[in-house]
């Protein structure tokens, strides 16, 4: 909380992580000499939390039960950190720190939760509840005893998992304190949702056409993932159906990652010599993939106008009466 994240954006950013970045984390873990300890959280939400719904247990020595707890009393802004140090640590830890509280007094063989209170769920964990490694846990090439552990930057998301967790880290030496304070970590990405439609509403046409073409577009793409949808033949229509006055056979889109080139679906007409009136074809767009919405066009209206006219059978009845003879 006394200095804000430093955000390092990559290409690593279009990670599609969005659904990481919602909860706080453990985002640094100083167990140095003597009382050079402290313990930091991150918000890596976009907007700022009231830390009073949080807690960190502390379990010693292979204990299931909590043997000391700290209830932060902070706003913490989107993108920052909260401290807590050692009340008898070293200047460097002291100065960053946002509360002095003996939640730090551990040893390498303590186990440290986030949880969050209402409602009640772990968000992170550092060594494993109900476990004495003895003098620590291994984390990388060092330990949860002697060495300072960074979150690493493509963390975006605690892990109660501690075989997981574990893994998560960068190791420095021993009271190592230039990282403490702020945290660097990939930038997450809000989800991106294409929105597909037909490019109008309707199409008019004859008989005497033989096909109908129907463009589809895409906007917003997502730039990793390919995204697709069904374009299919709504019976709401008032043509007779497929294969009379026309033939069509449901067609699935797919744009490539990063395309919004417009595609395109064809309808045959059928010329079927009988005079009657115009016919509409319903197509709907459906099941869309990779978070896509339908836009204001998620229908299109093909209208078929009818070529054929009436003939008559000279001397019949109906057909003088048809005349107004």
């Amino acid at each position: 909380m006394k200095h804000l994240i430093l955000f390092t954006l990559t290409l690593l950013g279009f990670n599609l992580a969005q659904a990481q970045c919602d909860q706080l984390f453990f985002s640094e873990y100083l167990e140095g000499a003597s009382n050079n300890k402290a313990i930091e959280i991150y918000n890596p939400t976009a907007a700022a939390i009231n830390l009073n719904n949080y807690v960190i247990y502390r379990y010693n020595n292979g204990s299931v039960t909590p043997t000391d707890s700290l209830f932060p009393q902070d706003i913490l802004a989107a993108g920052d950190v909260w401290v807590a140090g050692n009340p008898s640590a070293i200047p460097a830890i002291l100065s960053v720190s946002d509360t002095l509280h003996t939640i730090t007094f551990f040893n390498g063989d303590d186990a440290l939760t986030l949880f969050q209170i209402n409602p009640r769920v772990q968000l992170d964990a550092i060594g494993l509840v109900g476990n004495d490694p003895g003098v620590n846990w291994p984390v990388g090439t060092g330990a949860t005893s002697e060495f300072t552990l960074v979150r690493q930057v493509g963390v975006q998301a605690g892990n109660t998992n501690w075989a997981v967790g574990a893994t998560q880290y960068d190791v420095y030496p021993q009271n190592t304190t230039t990282y403490l304070g702020s945290h660097t970590m990939t930038p997450c990405v809000a989800p991106i949702f294409p929105v597909i439609q037909f490019a109008n509403s309707s199409t008019l046409t004859t008989e005497a056409a033989t096909t109908v073409t129907i463009t589809v577009s895409i906007s917003n793409v997502n730039p990793l993932t390919a995204t697709s949808v069904d374009v299919v033949a709504n019976l709401g229509g008032t043509a007779t159906g497929g294969g009379v006055d026309y033939t069509y056979a449901t067609t699935t889109l797919t744009w490539p990652a990063n395309d919004s080139t417009p595609q395109t679906v064809t309808m045959s007409i059928v010329d079927d010599g009988l005079f009657e009136q115009s016919e509409t074809v319903i197509l709907d767009l459906q099941n869309a993939t990779n978070n896509a919405t339908l836009g204001g066009n998620a229908s299109h209206t093909v209208t078929i106008q009818d070529n054929d006219f009436p003939t008559y059978t000279i001397g019949a009845v109906n057909d003088v009466d048809s005349l107004g003879v």
